[in-house]
Parts: C-alpha cells; sequence; structure tokens
C-alpha cells in the first residue's frame, strides 16, 4: 500500500512537497523542488504520530470486510 502524501510548501508556497508517511515516522525529511525547504517530524511528536497512524490503519482494515 502506497503512503505518499503531498503538502504544498510551507516556505515558498509554490510547490508541493511529496512524503511518505512512515519514512516521516523513521525521522526522512523530505524537500519542496522549488526552494528546497525540508519538513519532517520533530523528535518529541513522533510517538504521537505513530499512535495515530498505528489506529488510522486499524480503522481502514476494519471498513475493508
Amino acid at each position: 500500500m502506497e503512503h505518499t502524501q503531498k503538502i504544498t510548501c510551507p516556505s515558498c508556497r509554490q510547490a508541493e512537497i511529496i512524503y511518505d508517511t512512515y519514512a516521516l515516522l523513521q525521522g526522512v525529511k523530505f524537500a519542496c523542488p522549488k526552494c528546497n525547504a525540508q519538513i519532517g517530524l520533530a523528535q518529541e511528536s513522533i510517538h504521537q504520530v505513530q499512535t495515530t497512524m498505528s489506529k488510522f490503519d486499524q480503522l481502514k482494515s476494519g471498513a475493508k470486510r
């Protein structure tokens, strides 16, 4: 299953940054193709995002039944 998303660059607002939610959880940062600004998760947010993603995956699995 693909977990890519996109967000408008918070710096230049002229391009979209494509990122993978599970790679973010691993500490990967993603760069804007236009201005090279980077997005990533703060270390203190990783646990909360992991918990939320796990719950979301459980909901999706239940909906597919």
